[in-house]
C-alpha cells in the first residue's frame, strides 16, 4: 500500500517469502494490464480511458476484507504492548523475554494441524486451550480473540506476570508436543492425539506444568493412567 510504485514492489517481490508473495505478485499484474490497456490503440483517447478506469475502480470494484491471523496476533500483543506502557514498562524487554519466541518459532506456531475435520494454526489451538484453562469454561473458537483481549484487559495481574504465564503456558504446550513416543507421557500425548481428545488440553497444560516433575511422578503417571483408562473406555464403548 505504501511502496509508491512498481520498482519498490518487485524489490519486496524478491525478498519475500514464497508465501508472501502473492500480494505484490498481484499488484504488478494488475499495474502491466493497466498500463497495456491505456496504451492500446483505441478510438478513445487517453483522458477518456483514465477516466473510464477511474470510474470502474469507484463505482464497480467491491472490496472484502480479511483480517489475517497473523495480524490479529499482532492485535493480541499489542494488548499487552498497551498495558505494559500504561504500567511503565519496558515493551521492548517484556516482548524479546516473553513473546518473541511465537514470532522466532513460526515455523511452528503458525502451522496449520488438525482439530477434527478443520485446520487450525497450532499457536490459535494453543491459545484456545489457555483460555479454557485461564477462564475455565468453554471459549467461542470464533470468538477467539475478543475473549483474549477481555482476558488481557480485565486480568487484574500486570503485563509483565501475564505475559510471563502465556509464555510458560507456550512452553508447556510445546514441550507436550515434541516429547518422543518412547516415553510414558509421550505415549499418553501419542493416544490423546490419536483419538482426537483435543477437549483433554486445557487441563493437561496445568498437570503438566504443576505435576511433572521428580517430586511428583507417581501423581503424575497416576493422573495419566486415569484419564487414558477414561478416554480409552469411552471409545471402546462408542461414547
Amino acid at each position: 500500500m505504501s511502496a509508491q510504485g512498481e520498482k519498490n514492489v518487485k524489490t519486496i517481490q524478491e525478498n519475500a517469502d514464497d508465501g508472501d508473495q502473492l500480494i505484490p505478485g498481484a499488484y504488478l499484474y494488475f499495474a502491466e494490464r493497466f498500463r497495456t490497456w491505456l496504451a492500446s490503440p483505441q478510438d478513445t483517447g487517453l483522458i477518456a480511458r483514465l477516466e473510464t478506469m477511474y470510474m470502474v475502480l469507484r463505482d464497480e470494484m467491491h472490496m472484502v476484507v480479511i483480517e489475517s491471523r497473523s495480524r490479529r496476533r499482532a492485535g493480541n500483543l499489542r494488548n499487552f504492548e498497551c498495558l505494559a506502557q500504561l504500567q511503565k514498562l519496558p515493551t521492548k524487554k517484556l516482548y524479546e523475554q516473553f513473546w518473541a519466541t511465537f514470532d522466532t518459532g513460526k515455523s511452528y506456531w503458525r502451522e496449520k494441524v488438525s482439530q477434527g475435520r478443520l485446520y487450525r494454526p497450532r499457536l490459535d489451538l494453543y491459545l484456545h486451550n489457555y483460555l479454557t484453562l485461564m477462564l475455565a469454561e468453554e471459549v467461542n473458537a470464533q470468538k477467539l480473540f475478543t475473549a483474549f483481549r477481555d482476558h488481557v484487559e480485565s486480568g487484574g495481574a500486570d503485563a509483565a506476570k501475564q505475559m510471563a504465564l502465556f509464555r510458560h503456558y507456550g512452553d508447556v504446550y510445546r514441550g507436550m508436543d515434541e516429547l518422543p513416543i518412547t516415553t510414558r507421557e509421550g505415549m499418553f500425548i501419542y493416544r490423546v492425539d490419536q483419538l482426537d481428545a483435543m477437549t483433554f488440553y486445557p487441563v493437561l497444560l496445568e498437570v503438566f506444568k504443576r505435576y511433572r516433575n521428580p517430586d511428583y511422578r507417581q501423581e503424575f503417571d497416576q493422573i495419566l493412567t486415569d484419564l487414558e483408562s477414561y478416554l480409552v473406555r469411552r471409545t471402546v464403548c462408542g461414547r
